[in-house]
């Protein structure tokens, strides 16, 4: 760049090495920052679209005000007269807006706003990059447009990794095996850890096939893992909280894995044309989301860690599970109880 130069010299030894001549070295009589510097200035504005988040440094370093301005649909809805916008629920049970015409009496909705869903926070990395994995897996089956950003290359390239077909049959055989056992031992679905599965946490690639099928007889299971069987396919629909109508794709996942394109800083312009070439499959009429959906997973042992405190993050998670692990005695307790007195009265 015209009047930048290499500082300590090494500018002018570049210099003396291809025969140059050889200029003084500039020197630096003052420095500021950016945010000083910014402060000179009688009358400052700006604007972005990610300034909202920050906008208590804004306020802390500029004594800026932060004013969002809404979209156009936002707009429409609050000042026009063709859209309105109302909260509602969608199937698991999170709240996200949507925007419906005001000469509808039933409020179907015409356009989503995007839905921010709550972060995940697992105590593995294995944990949370097999929850990323089915995710995508369920997604992709019905035919969803994906993009996945992680922390770094060495992130993206681990995760590619567990798109393969060999990966994703793997996991779903895991899948299969838990949801067996749970519903022969009337389990219910929960986030705790099951001790008697606690040899299926181990790393994807660790785990053998002839080392699951050993585990599925000590297990005493009937159950085969073979998942083109019409049973185990009944079963992973479920599982992926699919439709019978999505088998098709499911079993194209299943043999040929997860077509992908892992993007990095020199691929960020081709975004849209990867995404537009991802194609979405979406049959019968559907609403238009305003925002792609998305969700933050983060593992306790690595990034949560990290920005959450560290040690006490782990301290925090010990002290809920002791906490959920005395309500579940109690309960007990008092079941067992409630059971004894009413036994002395028949």
């Amino acid at each position: 760049m015209p009047g930048r130069r290499w500082s300590d010299g090494l500018h002018q030894a570049v210099e003396a090495k291809e025969g140059v001549k050889v200029e003084p070295e500039n020197v630096t009589y003052a420095t500021i920052t950016i945010q000083n510097y910014f402060r000179m200035y009688q009358k400052l504005a700006g604007m972005t679209g990610t300034a909202l988040t920050e906008a208590e440094e804004f306020y802390k370093i500029y004594k800026l005000d932060v004013l969002p301005i809404p979209t156009n649909l936002d707009y429409m809805a609050e000042y026009g007269s063709e859209f309105q916008s109302f909260e509602t629920k969608d199937d698991q049970g999170y709240k996200f807006f949507a925007y419906a015409r005001r000469n509808d009496p039933e409020r179907k909705p015409v356009f989503f706003r995007r839905k921010d869903f709550p972060d995940v926070v697992y105590r593995t990395e294995e944990a949370k990059l097999r929850s990323v994995t089915l995710e995508i897996i369920r997604f992709n089956v019905l035919g969803r447009p994906q993009l996945v950003g992680t922390t770094s290359v060495e992130h993206s390239e681990r995760l590619s990794d567990r798109l393969g077909a060999e990966a994703i049959r793997r996991l779903l055989q895991i899948q299969l095996i838990r949801h067996a056992y749970m519903k022969k031992n009337k389990i219910e679905a929960s986030e705790r850890a099951i001790d008697e599965l606690k040899p299926l946490n181990k790393p994807l690639t660790d785990l053998e096939m002839g080392e699951l099928r050993n585990f599925v007889r000590a297990l005493k299971l009937d159950l085969s893992l073979s998942l083109e069987d019409p049973e185990n396919l009944d079963r992973l629909v479920e599982i992926l909280e699919l439709e019978p109508a999505d088998k098709p794709r499911l079993i194209k996942a299943l043999q040929g894995g997860i077509a992908h394109q892992v993007l990095n800083a020199r691929k960020h312009d081709e975004e849209s044309m990867i995404i537009a070439r991802a194609g979405g499959f979406w049959p019968g009429d559907h609403c238009h989301q305003h925002g792609r959906p998305r969700r933050r997973h983060q593992a306790r042992r690595r990034s949560a860690r990290r920005f959450a405190g560290g040690d006490r993050a782990r301290a925090a998670c010990q002290r809920l599970r002791r906490s959920l692990r005395d309500e579940q005695r109690a309960a007990q307790t008092g079941l067992a109880q409630a059971h004894s007195r009413s036994g002395r009265y028949l």
